[in-house]
């Protein structure tokens, strides 16, 4: 059965669990987006894509507004309809679809791995970790194009950005810290130590950090003063 989401966007058939792989993606777009995804709306009315099962899915889905809604018309599809943005873990790639049409305008390369991605609430960029690299990839979504890539280290899993768009928030499983991306100037402005972080969230003004690791034994969530740079509560 296919359900409806607010501001008239429809929920389609599941894709299975796990990686995606641009034929996994293709096999879909002609049934609609998977479901086992929802729209939550944010501050400044950006839409993003975010899976029900997290800890099943290797891949995040994150649709930026843009064209004919609130936050601007930088990169609309053809129809100016919003686009979607998907991690293709197997193909190292980021798919570009159309959500009016429910289909695939393009690829973007991108190194080995893409496992965490994230949209400015401007929709401006986005930002893609690989796993199996040691970089955040920036794509313009002007133009759909890799603009840099910024060094983190071995292994950058998840990523979460500010409120604010002044933040990301990359967690380095490889090398063992979170790391801070001014989005200003696309560089690390700063990094606190975290035993294999895996995932996590920012407050709105980026200034405070929440963590959860994945080394055994380790505790499970750490808040951290992004300010100061240390960790300020543990949470077994």
């Amino acid at each position: 059965m296919r359900r409806t989401h607010g501001r008239g966007v429809t929920e389609g058939p599941e894709l299975r669990p796990g990686p995606t792989t641009n034929q996994q993606l293709l096999r879909a777009e002609a049934r609609g987006l998977p479901s086992d995804v929802h729209l939550t709306s944010h501050a400044r009315d950006e839409v993003t894509l975010m899976p029900n099962r997290v800890a099943r899915v290797l891949w995040v889905l994150v649709l930026a507004l843009m064209g004919g809604w609130a936050l601007g018309t930088d990169s609309p599809s053809a129809a100016g309809a919003p686009k979607a943005y998907v991690g293709l873990f197997k193909d190292d790639a980021v798919a570009v679809v159309d959500t009016a049409q429910n289909k695939v305008l393009g690829t973007i390369a991108v190194p080995k791995g893409p496992h965490g991605l994230v949209v400015t609430p401007d929709g401006r960029k986005v930002y893609v970790s690989s796993d199996g690299a040691s970089t955040v990839s920036v794509i313009d979504t002007a133009t759909d194009r890799v603009v840099t890539s910024i060094e983190v280290g071995a292994n950058p899993h998840g990523l979460a950005v500010s409120g604010d768009g002044s933040r990301v928030l990359v967690l380095g499983w490889g090398s063992n810290r979170a790391l801070i991306i001014d989005t200003a100037t696309d560089r690390v402005s700063g990094q606190v130590s975290v035993a294999q972080p895996h995932n996590g969230t920012l407050s709105r003004d980026g200034r405070t950090g929440w963590v959860a690791s994945q080394q055994q034994g380790a505790t499970a969530l750490v808040r951290l003063d992004l300010t100061a740079w240390k960790e300020e509560h543990a949470s077994p």
